[in-house]
Order: C-alpha cells, then structure tokens, then sequence
C-alpha cells in the first residue's frame, strides 16, 4: 500500500465502519484498489439520506456444530438440547418472507455448521432462489454429492481450514477424521463445478504450519482468503471457554501482519440469528427496536476516558457486540482489539513504540505525516 493510500485508509476508516479480511486471488495477484476516500465519505453520508432498507441479511440456521473447535464462540455439540429452540423450516421460509417484504435481497448463510440441519438443502434453495447473491460459510465436512450440486449456484461459499495437516487441523477442531472429511468435501465440489473459496483461520493452534496452510488453500482454489486475525469471546459459555480461546489469540504483531483496513463501506446488515420467539415481530425489530438501539450512547467512563477520545477508532474492531462478548458490557474497552489497533499503528508510523494513543496531541500532523 501507498503511503498516500495509507493516509486514506486512516482516515476514511473513521467514516466507513469495520475492517474485513483481506480477500486475496492468486489470478489477479494483486488487493483491489482503494477508492478515493472523500468519495466514499460523500457516498456515506448520501446513503444516510436515504430510506434504512435491510439489503443484506445474515442467517444462522444453527449453533450446533460437527467441529469442535478450540478458537469457537459459539458452539454447540450436535445432540444439544438448544435444538429444540431453533427454528423449522417453515419459521424460516415466515423469516425470510417477510425480510424480502422489507427489501433483503442478499443473504449470508452460516452457524455453527448450518449443513448439520437435515432441512439445509430446503431452506437454502428458498433463500438463495430469489437472492441477488449469498454467501455461506461451512466448514466442508458434511458436504454431500447431493448439495454440492446444490451450490453450483451462483454466489460466494467459503470453506474453512483450521490447519494443513490432519494431524493439526484435528486438534484444532477436536473432530477425529475432519480433515479427511473436509479434503473430501473439497472434491465433491470441484466435481461437481461449484465454485469456493478457502478460508484460512489463523489461531497459535496452526500457526507453525501458517506457510504450508496458504500452499494447501492455492492448490484447492484461486481463491483463497485469510479470516479475522483475532478471536471472539463468549458473552455465555464460561470462563473455561474464553480462557481456551485467549489462549488461540496472535500476538498483536501477527495479526496486525495478515489484516489491513477496509474501504468497502458496505450497508449494514440485518443480524437475524436464532431462536427467534416471534418471527412476525421481525418488521417491528428492524423499523422500530433496531433504530432505538442506535441512539444508545456510551456511558463507561473508562471507554469515556479511553476509547471515546483514541484517534485510532478507524483502525480498531471494538464494537458494542465485541465489548458484550468480554466483558457483559456494551461499552467496555476490549484490551487485545486495543493492543492490535496499537500495534497497527506504530507499523504505519503513527506510534512511537510505548506511545498510547489517546494521549497524542498532534494527531492530526501524524497521520499527514504518513
């Protein structure tokens, strides 16, 4: 990236919301281009204008996964008694009915591992059916010939793969045999002409083998993409959960080396996740409840004190969700998002190494500087 293009990102991340992983194809070789960052600003702030459609809409058909992986947030076993709260395939067809009624039109299908739903093959077809685009993540072990075929259509599916060995991607995922049921899954979508993307979750349980996993994902796909170099805690699941799951954690320095900020400006999503108690609420939940919970303000005088006046807030991941997995909080700082904005940083030349951010005066002149 550019010194100029640095500069843009700094700043223009402030207007544009989060960062994504960074997406990467082996046939272009290169990141897409940066747009200019005032014509992003312009364009955010003409959408505000605009009427508040839910254009996108992510989907968790499920918690329960096949997986049992280290780094998870979420996860629940296959036979957990939370199934019985989630919701049938006729709840589902009533959900997404009635956000098509409200504008959705692209869809992000994930869970857990939403294929361990018998009904996945029925409620993807009638999300997808009448979608612009979709995009699902699975974890590839339980793709069958049947729905392989199935995603032959067209949009984007991202398979992940937690190691390059069976020996770690199995200890990763605490599920004997997954890797071979993954390799297989693999085959079963280049037979059948379905398109995928292989996603790279990095954690400390696979990053020895980081360099094999990257040859492992070029020669599944030309596309392949790196995950979010951090990990989520569980804002329910215990201690012992999240105490396994810091321990997956980079350092700083490793994460800050496989992410770079994001221009894309996409819309807002409507987060639609079970169990939904009533589905005929969800246009009060999007017209009504969503737009109230945007005014909330924070009120912790630590973020006060801290976060509220950190002029890298552009390059920070905290959240409210993310503040509300650690600490129960909405408004709570997340130290190891803050380190990882920190140490994004002072590899841009903002920060001197020991400087904290919040304490810098001459902002300004920094980042023009750069």
């Amino acid at each position: 990236m550019s010194r100029r293009g640095t500069r843009e990102t700094v700043e223009s991340r402030c207007e544009t919301g989060d960062a994504h992983a960074r997406t990467r194809s082996d046939s272009a070789g290169i990141v897409s281009a940066r747009p200019d960052w005032r014509t992003v600003i312009a364009e955010r702030r003409r959408q505000t204008q605009l009427p508040r459609l839910p254009l996108k809409g992510s989907i968790d058909l499920t918690y329960r996964c096949d997986n049992h992986c280290r780094h998870c947030w979420l996860w629940l076993a296959e036979n957990a008694p939370e199934q019985r709260d989630e919701l049938s395939t006729d709840e589902w067809r009533e959900v997404i009915d009635q956000a098509r009624a409200l504008g959705t039109r692209e869809w992000a299908i994930s869970g857990g591992e939403p294929m361990l739903r018998p009904d996945f093959a029925e409620i993807f077809d009638y999300v997808t059916a009448k979608a612009t685009t979709y995009s699902l993540n699975s974890n590839g072990t339980l793709i069958t010939p049947e729905v392989a075929q199935l995603l032959r259509r067209k949009g984007s599916k991202m398979i992940a793969v937690y190691g390059a060995t069976a020996a770690v991607y199995d200890e990763v995922t605490r599920n004997p045999g997954g890797f071979e049921a993954l390799m297989e899954g693999f085959a079963r979508l280049k037979e059948a002409g379905a398109g995928f993307t292989v996603q790279l979750i990095p954690m400390k349980g696979n990053w020895h083998e980081w360099a094999a996993m990257q040859d492992l994902a070029r020669s599944l796909s030309k596309h392949w993409r790196v995950g979010a170099p951090w990990l989520y805690m569980s804002a329910c699941a215990g201690e012992a959960r999240n105490a396994e799951i810091a321990a997956q954690r980079l350092d700083p320095a490793d994460a800050v080396a496989l992410d770079e900020p994001d221009l894309s400006g996409d819309e807002p999503a409507a987060a639609l996740a079970p169990p939904v108690a009533d589905a005929a609420r969800l246009r009060y939940a999007l017209t009504e409840a969503f737009p109230r919970l945007r005014e909330t303000r924070a009120t912790n005088p630590e973020y006060l004190r801290r976060c509220a006046v950190c002029f890298l807030k552009g390059l920070c991941e905290q959240c409210p969700a993310k503040s509300w997995a650690e600490s129960g909080t909405l408004d709570a700082p997340v130290e190891y998002l803050c380190e990882v904005a920190h140490e994004q940083a002072r590899d841009l030349g903002l920060l001197e190494r020991g400087e904290s951010a919040r304490l810098v005066t001459d902002r300004k002149a920094r980042v023009e500087r750069i």
